[in-house]
């Protein structure tokens, strides 16, 4: 079982895509998705006719993900096509790569109230690594422009994946960055368990651990939907 949240949640979907037979249960809580156009995903298109007008919750989340679209992914722009002129700049700069996460810890959280020694924290991961800040950039551009060959997944094949040979956990927090429809989320596979909390955000195994494990644990411990998915093992 593999449970991931920001990019920890789009490799969760590559394994499960390319290893179903050994990922056998998926827990995410951030989803990546190919909107339902209707040349693309024409049941789910059909689908989500038959649910308009949406409800006032899902309204909320298509507004955090249009917010994200047009206000707030300026850093996935300038990650994905030119990461090395800005990893130059964080490694010389301490304060610079200091406001440069700092900015998204403070939006991206649900009213969390960070410590200055969990920000520097933070922050010297990246400083000090042996790859230093800017493998924190090139991971975008690499996930855009994968070549073509064996084992490589485009971004849009990511988006678009759909694995029924595997159990998913969808867990949704409030301060999230991306939000869609649950019914547009169950496009990723089997969707066994669907869980809405109201407290947290993007960094949600660091802002509400007990929360997130808690709804793992549920998933995988007795009477949960992936219970027994491996022949021989009992519970967690």
């Amino acid at each position: 079982m593999v449970q991931g949240g920001d990019w920890g949640g789009v490799i969760s979907r590559i394994m499960a895509k390319r290893y179903p037979s050994h990922v056998r249960a998926v827990h995410v809580n951030f989803v990546i998705l190919s909107l339902p156009y209707p040349w693309k995903s024409p049941i789910l298109f059909l689908k989500s006719l038959l649910t308009i007008p949406f409800s006032r919750k899902d309204l909320a989340k298509l507004a955090v993900s249009k917010n994200y679209a047009t206000e707030g992914n300026g850093y996935m722009a300038q990650q994905g096509s030119r990461p090395q002129t800005l990893g130059y700049s964080l490694h010389d700069s301490p304060v610079g790569l200091l406001a440069w996460i700092y900015e998204k810890l403070h939006s991206w959280t649900d009213s969390y109230s960070w410590t200055e020694d969990e920000v520097l924290t933070w922050v010297s991961i990246y400083l000090f690594s042996r790859a230093g800040p800017a493998a924190s950039t090139r991971i975008y551009y690499e996930f855009n422009n994968a070549p073509p060959g064996p084992g490589n997944l485009s971004s849009q094949e990511v988006a678009s994946c759909y694995s029924p040979d595997v159990k998913f956990a969808i867990a949704h927090f409030p301060r999230e960055i991306l939000a869609f429809p649950m019914l547009w989320c169950r496009s990723i596979g089997d969707v066994v368990r669907e869980s809405e909390f109201d407290k947290g955000g993007h960094f949600a195994a660091w802002e509400v651990p007990d929360v997130l494990a808690a709804d793992i644990q549920g998933f995988l411990g007795k009477e949960g939907q992936a219970y027994g998915i491996v022949s021989g093992a009992d519970r967690y």
